[in-house]
């Protein structure tokens, strides 16, 4: 992979944004205080209990609150499948602050009540793209297109009713996803390590990959402007928006001018 270089970059972004329909996206910030953006739609219509890839672009913020419980899934909630029924996250993409002996962001699954996870250390205030990837019987983490590991975790259960939900929080139980986010989806296949790769490090949207079954780039929200209530559409053709919820305290989730340039841009 070389990265692209200037003039010849601002040349060669013109032709992937012209081409391939790539652009720049505006972000979303949570607080970490009760927010969430939620579809409402059961998780099995984006993916199966045993199949499916997660991936979303994150920039950390502030510190995660600590749960008192070590586990990956008892931390802050970054891109999870999410029961409001009972408060359980089956399977996604988290932050804990004590998590395997240090801060770290993680992916974890609750194979029949039993938590499964992969963790690893980050940096804050970075733009990271983080994938998980559960399929045969094995959950596997990336972090900026390098796998960190995986281990054997079962098919995803141990929660009633739940969604497919961005940043959420529960008060008491589960704190909300601090930090910015851009460009989150949903795969019903397990994607390659190239797939997550070219993701990862060139930033292209389904150009030469497996097509998502819901995709949220957040660009509904205007800088600075309160996100509650405001519908994100879904970028991957099924029409499947995610709607933002500031909590009680009606505050905290806004929209952000996209800083995701200040990322390194490439091509294979």
């Amino acid at each position: 992979m070389r990265a692209l270089s200037t003039p010849n970059s601002l040349i060669a972004l013109a032709l992937i944004v012209l081409l391939f329909g790539v652009s720049v996206r505006a972000d979303v910030t949570c607080d970490g205080v009760d927010d969430r953006a939620t579809t409402g739609v059961s998780t099995l219509t984006f993916a199966s209990a045993s199949t499916m890839t997660l991936t979303v672009w994150y920039k950390p913020t502030g510190t995660p609150t600590d749960p008192g419980i070590n586990e990956c899934w008892r931390g802050d909630l970054l891109l999870t499948s999410y029961s409001n029924t009972d408060g359980f996250p089956p399977i996604g993409l988290n932050r804990h602050p004590n998590f395997a002996g240090g801060d770290k962001l993680c992916a974890q699954n609750l194979d029949a009540g039993t938590p499964t996870h992969v963790g690893s250390t980050y940096s804050v205030n970075t733009w990271t793209h983080l994938a998980l990837v559960h399929a045969s019987g094995t959950l596997t983490f990336y972090k900026d297109g390098v796998s960190i590991g995986s281990t054997a975790s079962g098919d995803t259960s141990g929660s009633s009713g739940p969604t497919i939900q961005l940043c959420v929080g529960q008060p008491a139980v589960w704190n909300s996803g601090q930090g910015i986010f851009a460009e989150a989806e949903v795969f019903n296949v397990a994607l390659t390590a190239w797939e997550i790769g070219a993701k990862a490090k060139a930033g292209m949207k389904n150009v030469g990959i497996t097509k998502p079954t819901g995709s949220w780039n957040y660009d509904q929200c205007a800088n600075g402007a309160n996100c509650n209530g405001v519908s994100f559409l879904d970028r991957s053709g099924f029409a499947r928006p995610m709607t933002g919820d500031d909590g009680a305290n009606n505050t905290g989730m806004s929209g952000a001018a996209s800083s995701r340039l200040s990322y390194a841009w490439g091509a294979y």
